[in-house]
C-alpha cells in the first residue's frame, strides 16, 4: 500500500527485515540486490553473492543474474571454437584415418567450475559427425539442452549452418536437413546447486571417454576445484593422469583421451560404468556420512491413522498379538492380493487407494500392529568392487525390510506380488547389511532360502517302437517360482496347456505332447509351484544299427551363457540357476541295459555340474544337479576357463545312452 501511494522504499525496507530473519533466502536477497543495482550500485549483485555464500545459501539465482548482467560466465575462457575442431578433424582424416561407429564423436568436451559451497557450473560442448543413416535417425530429434544454450546447430560440409526452430507443444527440437556427413554441434552451460551443508559435500558428474556405437576422436574433461578441498578422484579404465595447474585459489585438472574406438557391445555385460574409461570427482562423500542421511529419510514419523488401525486389525484377524510372524505374514498376503504396484510412496494413500508401493503399505500396516520393523541396505554379491568412497556408497543399493518377530529377525524383499513371505534374492543372501536405524549397526542378511531353480522328478515307460508314456512333476522354487506364477497370471486358462507343452515340456523332453496337466500350490506362495504332467513322447529312443540310443533328455544348454569365444567386458550372471533331475526310464523287456553309465563331476569356482546316472534293476536312473549361482566372470583367463567348463558340462549332460536289443 505504501509503494502504491508513492513510497517505493517501503517494500525494500520490508525485504531487508525479512532477509535479517532468513539470511539463507537467496530469492529475497536477489530482490534486494536487484533494487540496489537499479539504483546504480553496480557491485550489488557481487556483494549479494558473497553474503549469500557466507550465510550458507546456495546463491544459484544470484550467480545466474550476475552472469546475465556481465554477459559472460566464469567458463567463458574454456569455450572452444567448434569450426576449428572440425577443420582439425578433417585434416586428420585426410591422413588416411577414420573413426569407427555409426557416428563419430569428434569433440566431447566439458569444463566444470566447482565453488567452495559445492555449487557448480558445467560447460558441455559436443560435435557429432553423422556416418550412417542410423545415426541420422537417432540424432535428428534432440531434447532441448538444459541451462544456457550457446550453440545448437547443424553444420554442413560446405560450412553452411542450420538451426532448429522450436514448435509450441513439441517436446524435442528437429535438427533441420540432417544428413550423412553433416556435423551436429551442441554447446550449453548448466548450473547445479550445492547439496547444502556449506560446501561439505560435492558429487561431480561421471564423465565417460568411450561409448558403444560411436568412436571418440577427442574427449576432454576439465575440473576446477577449490584448493582447500580434499578432492576424491575415481578413475576407471585406461585414462591417462590429469594435467594440473594452479588458478589462484583453485586447482585446474585436465583429462584427455584421443582416438578412442567404440566400446564392445556384449551380451550379459554389467553396467557400462564398471568398465568404460571414466573419471568422477567429489569431496565429503563417504558411506558413513551418506548413511546418516539415509537413516533420517528412513525414520518413520508419520502419525498412525486410527482408521487404518482397524484395517490392520481386520487383516490380522484372530491371530494373537504375540505371534508377530503370523500377523506379518497375513499382512504380507493382503498387500500382495489387494494392492496394485504403482509409484505412490505414501503407505497410507496406497492402502486407501489400493495402489502404490507394496513395501510402504506393508511397513505402515505392521507398525499399526506394533511389530518392530526397519529397513536395511544390503550389498549384492554381484556388485562391482568400489573404486573409491563415492562408488562404495553405490554398492549398497538394495533395500530389504527387517522385522523383529518372536522367532528372531525376519528379512524380506517386498516388491513382487508372487514372492513368498520372507523371500530374499539369492544374490543378497549372506551379504553385508547396514540397518537404517540410529547407530547404523552392521549385520548380515540370512544365508538360507529357497533355491532359485527347478526340480524334475518322473518316470517314462518305453514301448517297443521307441515311444514312451511319461509322468513328471516339475517343482519351481524361488525366483523361478515367482516368474512362472507371474506368467500364469497373464496367460488365459484356455491357453495354459499350450504354454506348458510348447515352452516348458518341450524344453525338457523334446517332442513330448501334453495329455494331462495339474497345477499344485498355485496360491501357496511359500511352497514350490508344482506342475504334474502326463505326456507322450513319440520317440524317446532312435535305432542305430542293432542298438537303440536314448535321446538327450533335460538339456540345460549352459554353453549358451558363454556364447562369445572371448570377451572384453565381464560376464554378469545376474541370477542363480539350480536344476535337479531324478528321472526313471523303464525300457521294454526286449532291450538289454548297459552294465554301467558314465557320469562325472565338473567345478568352476562355486559353479558345479554333477551327473550320477545309473542302471538299477530294469531301469535307467537319471540323477543330475546343475548349480550356477549369481556372480560375475572377468574377461580374459577367467572367462576362457568358464567357456571350457560350460562346453564340458553340456557334453556331460548330453551323453547318449545306448541299449542293446
Amino acid at each position: 500500500m505504501l509503494a502504491r501511494s508513492g513510497d517505493p522504499s517501503a517494500a525494500a525496507e520490508q525485504l531487508q527485515k525479512a532477509l535479517v530473519k532468513h539470511p539463507e533466502d537467496a530469492a529475497t536477497r536477489l530482490r534486494v540486490a536487484d533494487h540496489a543495482y537499479a539504483k546504480g550500485d553496480t557491485l550489488a549483485l557481487r556483494k549479494a553473492l558473497a553474503e549469500a555464500l557466507q550465510a550458507g545459501s546456495k546463491g544459484l539465482e544470484i550467480r545466474e543474474a550476475l552472469e546475465l548482467i556481465e554477459g559472460a560466465s566464469l567458463l567463458e575462457p574454456y569455450r572452444a571454437d567448434g569450426r576449428k575442431v572440425i577443420r582439425e578433424f578433417e585434416a586428420w582424416e585426410r591422413g588416411g584415418k577414420h573413426m569407427e561407429g555409426t557416428a563419430a564423436r569428434v569433440f566431447d568436451y566439458a569444463a566444470t567450475w566447482v565453488h567452495p559451497d559445492g555449487s557448480s557450473e558445467m560447460l558441455e560442448h559436443e560435435i557429432l559427425r553423422m556416418q550412417s543413416q542410423e545415426a541420422v535417425t537417432k540424432e535428428a530429434e534432440q531434447p532441448p539442452p538444459g541451462g544456457l544454450v550457446l550453440n545448437l546447430r547443424v553444420i554442413k560440409p560446405d560450412g553452411s549452418i542450420l538451426e532448429p526452430e522450436p514448435v509450441a507443444g513439441k517436446q524435442t527440437l528437429t535438427m533441420p536437413h540432417l544428413e550423412v556427413g553433416d556435423y551436429l554441434e551442441i554447446e550449453h552451460i548448466t548450473a547445479t546447486p550445492s547439496e547444502g551443508g556449506k560446501g561439505k559435500h560435492y558429487r561431480g558428474p561421471h564423465w565417460f571417454f568411450r561409448e558403444a556405437d560411436k568412436g571418440y576422436w577427442r574427449s576432454e574433461f576439465i575440473v576446477l576445484t577449490p584448493k582447500d578441498k580434499n578432492v576424491d578422484i575415481e578413475v576407471v579404465g585406461n585414462v591417462p593422469p590429469p594435467k594440473s595447474a594452479d588458478k589462484g585459489t583453485f586447482v585446474e585438472r585436465k583429462w584427455r583421451v584421443d582416438e578412442s574406438p567404440p566400446a564392445a557391445e556384449e551380451p550379459d555385460s554389467p553396467n557400462p560404468r564398471e568398465f568404460l574409461p571414466s573419471v568422477r570427482i567429489g569431496w565429503g562423500i563417504s558411506l558413513d556420512d551418506t548413511l546418516v542421511r539415509y537413516v533420517d529419510a528412513a525414520s518413520e514419523e508419520t502419525p498412525l491413522d486410527p482408521r487404518l488401525r482397524k484395517v490392520a486389525r481386520d487383516i490380522a484377524g484372530k491371530i494373537p498379538a504375540g505371534k508377530r510372524d503370523e500377523r506379518a505374514r497375513a499382512v504380507y498376503r493382503w498387500v500382495g492380493e489387494a494392492l496394485q504396484e504403482s509409484n505412490e510412496a505414501d503407505g497410507r494413500r496406497a492402502i486407501f487407494g489400493r495402489a502404490g508401493s507394496r513395501q510402504a503399505a506393508f511397513m505402515y500396516l505392521v507398525r499399526l500392529l506394533g511389530i518392530p520393523t526397519e529397513l536395511a541396505l544390503v550389498k549384492s554379491r554381484i556388485a562391482m568392487p568400489p573404486a573409491g568412497k563415492m562408488s562404495e556408497v553405490e554398492t549398497y543399493d538394495n533395500v530389504v525390510a527387517r522385522l523383529d518377530t518372536e522367532s528372531g529377525p525376519r528379512w524380506m524383499v517386498i516388491r513382487d506380488k508372487f514372492a513368498p513371505f520372507g523371500y530374499v534374492p539369492a544374490e543378497l543372501r549372506g551379504q553385508p547389511a547396514i540397518r537404517l536405524v540410529p547407530g547404523m549397526p552392521r549385520d548380515t542378511s540370512p544365508t538360507l532360502g529357497a533355491a532359485d531353480g527347478v526340480m524334475m522328478e518322473g518316470r517314462a515307460v518305453m514301448k517297443d517302437d521307441g515311444s514312451a508314456i511319461v509322468e513328471i512333476a516339475q517343482s519351481y522354487q524361488g525366483r523361478m517360482g515367482i516368474g512362472l506364477r507371474s506368467v500364469f497370471d497373464r496367460v488365459p486358462e484356455s491357453k495354459r496347456n499350450e504354454f506348458v507343452e510348447t515352452r516348458l515340456l518341450a524344453a525338457n523332453l523334446p517332442g513330448a505332447r501334453l495329455r494331462e496337466l495339474k497345477i499344485e500350490n498355485a496360491e501357496d506362495l511359500g511352497a514350490p509351484l508344482v506342475l504334474r504332467i502326463k505326456a507322450e513322447i513319440p520317440q524317446i529312443a532312435r535305432p542305430v544299427g542293432n542298438k537303440v540310443v536314448l535321446k538327450a533328455l533335460f538339456p540345460v544348454n549352459i554353453a549358451q551363457v558363454a556364447s562369445l569365444a572371448t570377451r572384453q567386458t565381464p560376464l554378469l550372471l545376474a541370477s542363480s540357476s539350480h536344476v535337479e533331475v531324478k528321472f526313471e526310464i523303464v525300457p521294454p523287456e526286449a532291450y538289454k541295459l548297459p552294465s554301467s553309465i558314465p557320469g562325472g563331476e565338473l567345478h568352476d569356482g562355486d559353479r558345479s555340474v554333477t551327473v550320477k546316472d545309473a542302471v538299477e534293476g530294469r531301469s535307467i536312473m537319471l540323477r543330475r544337479v546343475v548349480d550356477i549361482p549369481a556372480g560375475r566372470v572377468q574377461a580374459g583367463a577367467e572367462y576362457a576357463k568358464f567357456v571350457a567348463f560350460t562346453q564340458q558340462a553340456d557334453q556331460l549332460l548330453e551323453k547318449e545312452i545306448a541299449l542293446g536289443r
